[in-house]
């Protein structure tokens, strides 16, 4: 495919992919393969003719990090693609549950793809695959707990990309006060492991009181 059609289309991919809550498995393979297609595996560029770019180059040209499809993203995504041939993905199986299948299977694909498949369709597959790969226990309830909020907020920039937005919206002033409690929320995190497991309970008490009245606000 030529480069100026494959920039265009991932364009086009990279568009449809932002404007949706839900992302089709359908795109997120084709923007997949078209992105294994057309950059380098970072060992130096091929000769010849052939026309590779980078992963970082070939963000900049669909526009991909400022919808929420930047540079480390599309990197998991080329090497989803390069790793699962068309034929040993699953169709009733989303992109990235096959992700996470390999991952617990350490890059196996038969052992991911058999372990997949003996899950059911709608099965929290982040959940079960990290279960096996980081044990049980409060810390691993709460680094998945760090997860799912961390990639709530990833998706945050893709729902602004493209809106305009100027900052004198209506509404506006609320999501920056919405942002700053979140700041708030991370730093008492931050301390609260700094200072140590074991804190005071009267300190975490009042610490709790101050975030429920903050969210009353």
């Amino acid at each position: 495919m030529e480069l100026e059609h494959a920039v265009r289309k991932g364009q086009l991919l990279v568009a449809a992919l932002a404007k949706r809550d839900v992302k089709q498995s359908s795109d997120l393979w084709e923007l997949a393969d078209l992105t294994a297609e057309v950059t380098h595996n970072g060992k130096g560029r091929p000769g010849g003719n052939e026309q590779k770019l980078s992963i970082s180059e070939w963000a900049e040209q669909i526009r991909g990090t400022e919808s929420g499809y930047g540079v480390s993203t599309l990197r998991k995504m080329c090497n989803e693609a390069r790793a699962w041939l068309p034929e040993k993905r699953l169709d009733d199986r989303t992109f990235w549950q096959h992700y996470e299948a390999r991952e617990w299977a350490k890059g196996d694909i038969t052992k991911a793809r058999r372990w997949l498949r003996e899950r059911a369709v709608d099965a929290n597959i982040t959940r079960e695959g990290r279960s096996s790969l980081d044990g049980t226990g409060p810390v691993y309830d709460a680094t998945l707990e760090l997860i799912d909020a961390r990639k709530s907020i990833l998706r945050v920039p893709a729902k602004l990309a493209g809106s305009g937005i100027l900052g004198n919206e209506p509404n506006y002033p609320v999501f920056r006060h919405e942002l700053e409690k979140l700041k708030n929320a991370i730093s008492y995190l931050d301390r609260y492991l700094a200072d140590e497991i074991v804190v005071d309970a009267t300190e975490l008490d009042e610490a709790i009181r101050g975030i429920l009245a903050a969210e009353g606000s």
